[in-house]
């Protein structure tokens, strides 16, 4: 597998998606690809692919017909001289936005974190599921409610059997995390991944990353890890468990979204396994929301700095079926949950760089 490609193309196809639900236009020929015009956020009117620097001038008009900013998203196998690519951008009035790290690890490989006592982690099954996930969003993600209302609407009309998979973490009865895997591209990608400001520091990004990937894993089904978990569950779950052996599961996260980071082995399909040892890269992910959540538009929060590991009972949400497993997990990270993801056995293989335009 090209696990280069995998992280970009799994990043953009989910942003094609999202930005079809929520209305925009979408191109995809053999010059460019975007959705624009579907979101009121940035990150989510997004140009994905472009074979030349023409391209850039095409967006920014159709930027202005819809009256959104927008957000170049240029990967390794973006055909364009980088040099010209910036340039070009930088003369149409797009800015950097920094730059994610790409990540990636064999499911198989995932280092289990310790446990949080009193962690829970639900799949959303349901409209009710989903506003939990939403007000949980809203408290440190991105943009905040704004952010958290418009991908709850996109993902309500998307549904919530595969590809999409939303997972809450509760700790004590209180929702306090956010997670979502996007299964598209042959692989799992990580995003929103989101740890409230009160909780964080504490292991439950990790913990809600590592339930939600491992409950993609062969012989899992929604199983994910055996910990210290409570009872408690959200109204659309049930008590339904499958796995080896455990009812308790721990979850996955961090408040990031799809990126990339150092070029190093972005080329090479080698796979990083428990003990591979990590790589970052350049960039900061510019996308800071409500509090001290900084991030990238995928993963990571302030909660990747803690060295605790949770352990949670992963639970399916009612109408949330199990889908065909995949072996990679991939990601972007902000430089805050680098080091979280670094403990997963995640290692980083490219770079996304961002542009953005505000209008």
């Amino acid at each position: 597998m090209d696990i280069v490609r995998a992280i970009e193309d799994n990043a953009a196809e989910l942003l094609m998606a999202m930005g079809a639900a929520g209305g925009g236009s979408q191109r995809a020929d053999d010059r460019a690809e975007w959705t624009i015009g579907g979101s009121p956020i940035d990150y989510h009117n997004a140009v994905v692919r472009a074979s030349d620097v023409a391209v850039v001038a095409e967006s920014l008009a159709e930027l202005k017909k819809h009256g959104v900013p927008g957000t170049w998203h240029a990967g390794p196998s973006m055909p364009v001289d980088r040099s010209e690519l910036r340039a070009a951008l930088t003369a149409a009035g797009f800015v950097s936005g920094g730059s994610e790290p790409g990540m990636a690890v064999r499911i198989a490989d995932l280092r289990a974190p310790r446990a949080v006592p009193g962690l829970t982690i639900t799949r959303v099954g349901d409209d009710d599921a989903l506003a939990v996930w939403e007000a949980t969003l809203g408290q440190g993600f991105g943009e905040g409610e704004r952010e958290a209302r418009w991908v709850a609407s996109v993902y309500r009309k998307l549904g919530y059997g595969d590809p999409w998979r939303h997972y809450v973490g509760w700790l004590d009865g209180t929702p306090v995390a956010t997670a979502t895997v996007f299964l598209g591209a042959g692989v799992a990608g990580v995003y929103f991944v989101m740890t409230v400001p009160e909780a964080r520091r504490r292991g439950i990004g990790a913990a809600i990353t590592y339930g939600a990937l491992r409950a993609t894993a062969p012989n899992t089904g929604n199983d994910a890890y055996s910990g210290a978990a409570s009872d408690a569950r959200s109204g659309a779950a049930n008590d339904a468990h499958s796995g080896a052996g455990s009812d308790t599961h721990s979850g996955p996260g961090s408040d990031a979204q799809p990126g990339a980071g150092s070029d190093a082995d972005a080329q090479s399909d080698t796979q990083p396994g428990a003990g591979s040892d990590t790589h970052t890269g350049p960039g900061s992910d510019t996308h800071s929301g409500p509090g001290p959540d900084t991030r990238s538009h995928a993963q990571s929060d302030a909660d990747a700095q803690s060295d605790t590991r949770s352990g949670a009972d992963v639970r399916s949400g009612s109408g949330a079926g199990n889908g065909a497993a995949v072996e990679y997990a991939v990601l972007g990270s902000s430089p805050a949950g680098r080091s979280v993801y670094e403990g997963l056995g995640f290692r980083e293989y490219c770079t996304i760089e961002l542009y953005e335009w505000a209008g």
